[in-house]
Protein backbone atom coordinates (compact mmCIF):
# COMPACT_ATOMS: atom_id res chain seq x y z
CA UNK A 1 0.00 0.00 0.00
CA UNK A 2 3.01 2.47 0.90
CA UNK A 3 4.20 1.50 -2.54
CA UNK A 4 1.19 2.37 -4.27
CA UNK A 5 1.08 5.76 -2.76
CA UNK A 6 4.29 6.67 -3.81
CA UNK A 7 4.26 5.79 -6.72
CA UNK A 8 0.80 7.94 -6.97
CA UNK A 9 2.00 10.83 -5.19
CA UNK A 10 5.12 10.81 -7.53
CA UNK A 11 2.51 10.38 -10.56
CA UNK A 12 0.69 13.11 -9.28
CA UNK A 13 3.79 15.47 -8.88
CA UNK A 14 4.56 14.90 -12.22
CA UNK A 15 1.60 16.36 -13.77
CA UNK A 16 1.66 19.20 -11.71
CA UNK A 17 5.20 19.93 -12.85
CA UNK A 18 4.29 20.01 -16.53
CA UNK A 19 0.85 21.06 -16.49
CA UNK A 20 -0.24 24.68 -17.56
CA UNK A 21 -2.67 27.14 -15.38
CA UNK A 22 -4.48 27.01 -18.00
CA UNK A 23 -5.04 22.98 -18.29
CA UNK A 24 -5.34 22.95 -14.63
CA UNK A 25 -8.43 25.11 -14.42
CA UNK A 26 -10.22 24.20 -17.85
CA UNK A 27 -13.06 21.78 -17.61
CA UNK A 28 -12.73 18.58 -19.24
CA UNK A 29 -14.48 14.87 -19.23
CA UNK A 30 -12.51 12.93 -16.59
CA UNK A 31 -13.50 9.11 -15.23
CA UNK A 32 -14.48 9.64 -11.98
CA UNK A 33 -16.08 5.63 -11.33
CA UNK A 34 -15.62 2.85 -13.85
CA UNK A 35 -17.26 3.55 -16.67
CA UNK A 36 -18.38 6.67 -15.84
CA UNK A 37 -17.14 10.18 -17.03
CA UNK A 38 -17.77 13.66 -15.37
CA UNK A 39 -16.90 17.05 -16.18
CA UNK A 40 -14.49 18.44 -14.12
CA UNK A 41 -11.80 21.10 -13.15
CA UNK A 42 -8.15 18.88 -12.94
CA UNK A 43 -7.30 21.71 -10.55
CA UNK A 44 -10.67 20.68 -7.98
CA UNK A 45 -9.47 17.01 -8.25
CA UNK A 46 -6.63 17.60 -7.10
CA UNK A 47 -7.62 20.25 -4.33
CA UNK A 48 -10.30 17.50 -2.94
CA UNK A 49 -7.88 14.45 -3.23
CA UNK A 50 -4.95 17.05 -0.35
CA UNK A 51 -8.00 18.08 1.66
CA UNK A 52 -10.09 14.89 1.88
CA UNK A 53 -8.14 13.49 4.12
CA UNK A 54 -8.87 15.88 6.61
CA UNK A 55 -12.38 15.25 6.34
CA UNK A 56 -12.09 11.57 7.73
CA UNK A 57 -8.86 12.48 10.57
CA UNK A 58 -12.09 14.75 11.79
CA UNK A 59 -14.28 11.75 11.95
CA UNK A 60 -12.43 9.47 13.51
CA UNK A 61 -11.41 12.33 16.37
CA UNK A 62 -14.91 13.31 17.19
CA UNK A 63 -15.33 9.29 17.50
CA UNK A 64 -12.60 9.54 19.98
CA UNK A 65 -13.58 12.41 22.16
CA UNK A 66 -17.02 10.54 22.37
CA UNK A 67 -15.87 7.32 23.51
CA UNK A 68 -13.32 9.60 26.12
CA UNK A 69 -10.33 9.31 24.32
CA UNK A 70 -9.46 12.93 23.03
CA UNK A 71 -6.44 13.13 20.78
CA UNK A 72 -3.43 12.81 22.43
CA UNK A 73 -1.24 12.89 19.36
CA UNK A 74 -0.95 16.18 17.54
CA UNK A 75 1.02 14.64 14.16
CA UNK A 76 -1.87 13.59 12.81
CA UNK A 77 -1.10 15.20 9.27
CA UNK A 78 -1.35 13.68 5.71
CA UNK A 79 1.75 12.29 4.42
CA UNK A 80 3.40 14.43 1.88
CA UNK A 81 6.85 12.93 1.38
Amino acid sequence: MEAFRQQTASATRSYLDRASDAELNTTRHMISDPGQTRLLRPADVILRIVTHIFNHQGQVLAMCRTIGKPNARHDLDYPVD
